[in-house]
C-alpha cells in the first residue's frame, strides 16, 4: 500500500524540466472511434498507450493546489489516485508500492510532476515488458483538462477524433454511459469545443481526425496520425491482433466492437437506432452552440461531407 506522508511546506515541485518527454493522447468525445485509434497505435512497434487512467487531469490540477507539498507527498498523491481508481484493475497491475518507493528517491534535480506522471507509464511497460519506448494515453476525459496536461508536457501531441453527433449520442445510450440524450450531447458539444480551443492555439500540436474517415479509409487516416506523430507507417497497424493485452477492452463490455475488424457497420447507426424526435432534440441543442467552428462541423456532417 502506498504510504501517506505529513504534508509540508517545504520547497516546491516544478510541473517539468524541460525534458525530453514526447508521449501523445488521444482526445475528443468518448464513443467517436477513440479506443479504435488506440489499437490500431497499439500495434507500432514504438507506441504504446496503457488503459484509460482517469486520474491525470485532477492529478496535475491537486499539483497546482498544493504547489508546496513534499516530494514523498506528491509522488504518493498521483500514484494513490491512480491506484485507487476503480479502473486501475484494467492496468494489469497489482499496486504501485514498488514505483512509489523508487520514485521517491528521486534526487531533487529530476524532481517533476511531469517525472512522477511519465515514470507511471515507464512502469506499466516494465511490468507489462514492452518494447515500444514512446506512451501515449486515450482517455477522453483528459479533454477537459489539455490546457493542465500540456502544462506539463509542453512537448505533447494531441490526435482529436470526432464523430458524427447523432451516431455518438446513440452509442452514449446503447452502452449505458449517459441515460439521457441532453447530457450524452452535451458531452460532445463540450468535448468538441474543448479540443477545438486547444487546436485554435497550438495547432503544430494538434491533428483532427473523423471516426467515419478511419473506418472508411482507414490506411490515409492511418498514415496522417504516423506522419503527426513522426512515427513510420506500417501496413500492420490495421490488423487485427489480440485485442487482451489492452487490458480495459477485454474487462469492459462498451470496448466490445474494437475486437471486430475495422468496418463501416456502426456508420449511421444513431439515425437507425434513435427515433426522429430525439435526432430533432440532438440537432437543436447543437446548433444553438455560439461556436462557428461547431456549427461549421455540424454542418458538414449533416451535409454529408464529413
Amino acid at each position: 500500500m502506498i504510504v501517506a506522508h505529513k504534508l509540508t511546506k517545504f520547497g516546491s515541485v516544478p510541473l517539468h524540466n524541460d525534458e525530453s518527454y514526447h508521449p501523445f493522447f488521444i482526445i475528443g468525445s468518448g464513443r467517436s472511434g477513440n479506443t479504435l485509434l488506440r489499437r490500431i497505435l497499439n500495434n507500432h512497434p514504438t507506441l504504446f498507450i496503457p488503459p484509460e487512467t482517469y486520474e491525470l487531469g485532477r492529478s496535475i490540477r491537486q499539483s497546482l493546489k498544493y504547489p508546496f507539498m513534499s516530494w514523498m507527498d506528491l509522488v504518493s498523491l498521483i500514484y494513490s489516485n491512480f491506484q485507487f481508481n476503480a479502473e486501475f484493475e484494467t492496468f494489469g497491475m497489482d499496486n504501485l508500492a514498488e514505483l512509489y518507493h523508487r520514485v521517491a528517491q528521486v534526487k531533487k534535480p529530476l524532481r517533476s510532476v511531469a517525472y512522477v506522471i511519465n515514470a507511471f507509464y515507464g512502469y506499466y511497460r516494465e511490468v507489462h515488458k514492452l518494447d515500444s519506448s514512446r506512451w501515449g494515453d486515450k482517455t477522453p476525459l483528459n479533454t477537459f483538462s489539455i490546457s493542465e496536461i500540456h502544462s506539463v508536457f509542453p512537448n505533447a501531441k494531441f490526435i482529436h477524433i470526432m464523430r458524427d453527433p447523432v451516431d455518438c449520442v446513440a452509442s452514449f445510450l446503447k452502452a449505458e454511459l449517459f441515460g439521457d440524450i441532453r447530457a450524452a450531447t452535451s458531452r460532445w458539444q463540450q468535448s468538441l469545443e474543448a479540443s477545438i480551443r486547444f487546436g485554435r492555439t497550438h495547432s503544430d500540436q494538434y491533428l483532427e481526425l473523423t471516426y467515419e474517415n478511419l473506418v472508411r479509409t482507414p490506411e490515409s487516416t492511418v498514415q496522417r496520425a504516423c506522419a503527426f506523430l513522426k512515427v513510420d507507417y506500417l501496413p500492420s497497424l490495421l490488423s487485427l491482433t489480440d485485442t487482451n493485452h489492452l487490458g480495459d477492452v477485454a474487462l469492459r463490455k462498451h470496448h466490445y466492437n474494437v475486437k471486430n475488424p475495422i468496418n463501416t457497420q456502426s456508420i449511421g447507426n444513431g439515425y437507425r437506432q434513435l427515433h426522429p424526435k430525439d435526432i430533432e432534440l440532438i440537432e437543436g441543442i447543437l446548433m444553438k452552440s455560439k461556436n462557428r467552428r461547431v456549427r461549421k462541423i455540424l454542418s458538414q456532417y449533416w451535409s454529408g461531407r464529413l
